[in-house]
């Protein structure tokens, strides 16, 4: 295991279980629902980009993971 996977296990183990993943798309939720890290949490289709960035933005129960594909400057903090 490389160092980031390392440190992205240690921080996804290290939250509660009532955590919500939003994926952009079906195929992304299928490819990480393989992956035992993240077999304890709640996994779900956000939709676009757009869309997850509302979700996760003022929500401290739930992650977004992205692809590249957005414009960055609609993004204030994540």
């Amino acid at each position: 295991m490389n160092g980031l996977n390392e440190r992205y296990y240690d921080i996804a183990n290290s939250m509660n279980t009532g955590l919500t993943i939003y994926f952009e798309g079906k195929c992304n939720k299928k490819f990480y629902a393989n992956f035992n890290i993240f077999k304890k949490y709640t996994l779900l289709n956000g939709n676009s980009c757009y869309n997850i960035i509302k979700k996760v933005e003022n929500n401290n129960n739930c992650i977004g993971i992205i692809d590249g594909d957005f414009f960055n400057n609609i993004i204030t903090t994540i």
